[in-house]
């Protein structure tokens, strides 16, 4: 009889010491969880600064080109209309190549606005898929 009380003691004793260790790992489960959202978050963060940033910059740079393409067509047509009064043929003939130049540089820019439109569009996508994914999941790991 005094075996089997002290065989209840320590069956207790070890449910007990595996009840503890299991509330340790979960709470070692949690905050490792709770560290990876933490880092995901400052991460998302990070990545969101830097986007805004290069956003920034892209539209300076692309104001700063098409200022410089717009200086340059102007100048290029005070040439053209220089030369033409004057009759010097070369100057007209140099005129007319940096206004084709031109023409080349504004399609260029053209194109690199189209691009960054697009860009902007599909990050807007992106982020308004990202805050729709959370909200489909949420019912989902409520009822598993």
């Amino acid at each position: 009889m005094n075996l089997l009380i002290k065989n209840r003691v320590t069956k207790k004793d070890e449910q007990s010491r595996i009840q503890h260790l299991n509330c340790i790992k979960e709470k070692g489960l949690e905050e490792e969880a709770a560290a990876a959202v933490e880092y995901a978050q400052q991460v998302k963060a990070q990545n969101e600064e830097y986007k805004q940033r290069l956003s920034t910059l892209d539209k300076g740079y692309m104001s700063e080109y098409e200022g410089r393409v717009t200086t340059q067509e102007a100048q290029a047509k005070r040439a053209l209309a220089e030369a033409h009064e004057a009759g010097d043929y070369e100057k007209l003939a140099d005129a007319q190549a940096a206004i084709s130049q031109i023409a080349i540089e504004k399609e260029r820019l053209r194109l690199q606005k189209q691009r960054s439109e697009q860009q902007a569009q599909e990050y807007a996508a992106q982020e308004e898929q990202m805050q729709q994914q959370p909200r489909q999941q949420t019912p989902s790991t409520t009822t598993a």
